[in-house]
């Protein structure tokens, strides 16, 4: 099993993931698996105060650094 190394950033501070990979010297990427629009789940909805007949964007995607994945990504 391969396992990266530890990524510790302060907590004083909010920035994103392409700017705390650029701090670092590192080149970030992403690779898009999933981007699609859809009705959302009743759960969805509700959270997001939108009537169920209302489109939303489902996004997936592996976010990388200096060329290795770090992270998997889904939002709505």
């Amino acid at each position: 099993a391969f396992v990266a190394r530890r990524i510790e950033a302060p907590g004083s501070t909010l920035s994103g993931f392409s700017d705390d990979a650029r701090s670092r010297g590192e080149n970030p990427g992403v690779i898009w698996m999933m981007k699609s629009h859809a009705a959302p789940t009743t759960e969805e909805a509700a959270a997001l105060e939108i009537a169920g007949s209302a489109q939303v964007a489902r996004l997936g995607r592996i976010r990388r650094s200096g060329g290795e994945p770090l992270a998997i990504e889904h939002a709505v």
